[in-house]
């Protein structure tokens, strides 16, 4: 996968996932709310390559920190945003 943040008025991180499909049971939208993420926003996009994109709206005014992990074993990855103070 790939991830980028995108600063500014309505942060956000990014992460595509490219060649990779969403289940049927995954909504285009989670609402959370947890002091540092907002909704989590899911799409398929086909051009200009085929990606899964997910979306985490942040809480604006706050400076975070994003660790990224991938097990490729477990096919896993994980991402952690903290709120620094």
């Amino acid at each position: 996968p790939q991830a980028m943040i995108v600063e500014g008025e309505k942060p956000r991180v990014v992460c595509d996932f490219f060649d990779a499909g969403l289940a049927p049971d995954i909504g285009v939208s989670i609402e959370v709310h947890n002091g540092i993420i907002e909704k989590i926003r899911t799409g398929m996009h086909k051009w200009p390559k085929s990606k899964v994109r997910v979306v985490l709206d942040l809480v604006p005014e706050r400076n975070y920190e994003i660790d990224q992990f991938f097990f490729e074993k477990e096919n896993y990855f994980v991402l952690v945003v903290t709120a620094k103070e």
